[in-house]
């Protein structure tokens, strides 16, 4: 009577003989499974590794994003900052501009109130218009020029249409309030009446 051998079985007892360094050199043998074991404890410590080389990537990067984010915060505020400072050095320019003005309105107005002379008091508003606008040439504030031009909407604003023959379609007949731009920026829009 033959007996069959288990197929498993088989795998299990098929054995390796490998030399030992031991006295008289002994052949120890190993079966399949413990060459398994030792081949999953090598890729077990190369993975560690890995693992502890990834651990160490990761806290480099988390660090990194932490000082990129305070970097950001810092410069974030910087701008604010520098945006107010930009805001109030601005308005100090343009307030020292226009102080000659409001200094020659002061006199102006002692010279009404101790003097009723019509003549001094209309050259006092001459010198005052004139200073004011000297400050707005200074600025490179002009006025916008409009009167028998074609109107157009991204300088003028039409309050009053009329129809007279005698002009052009759409020619800016009248200006009711005089319009400003600062190089390409319009500051005020100018008030017209256009022919229709």
């Amino acid at each position: 009577m033959t007996t069959s051998k288990n197929p498993k079985k088989e795998d299990k007892d098929k054995t390796v003989q490998k030399p030992v360094n031991e006295p008289g050199n002994v052949p120890v043998e190993k079966t399949e499974l413990e060459l398994k074991l030792e081949e999953l404890q090598s890729e077990k410590a190369e993975l560690e590794a890995r693992l502890t080389a990834l651990q160490v990537e990761n806290a480099e990067l988390t660090d990194g994003l932490k000082r990129l984010a305070a970097e950001f915060d810092n410069f974030r505020k910087r701008t604010i900052r520098e945006k107010d400072d930009i805001y109030k050095n601005a308005t100090a320019t343009l307030v020292e501009a226009f102080l000659p003005v409001l200094d020659g309105m002061e006199l102006a107005y002692e010279s009404v109130a101790k003097n009723a002379d019509k003549a001094a008091l209309q050259k006092g508003i001459e010198l005052v218009y004139r200073q004011f606008m000297e400050v707005l040439d200074k600025l490179d504030i002009e006025e916008i020029e409009c009167l028998g031009e074609s109107f157009d909407p991204n300088l003028h604003n039409a309050v009053m249409h009329v129809t007279d023959e005698g002009r052009g379609d759409n020619e800016v007949i009248d200006v009711l309030k005089k319009g400003y731009i600062f190089k390409d920026k319009v500051i005020r829009h100018s008030m017209v009446k256009v022919a229709n």
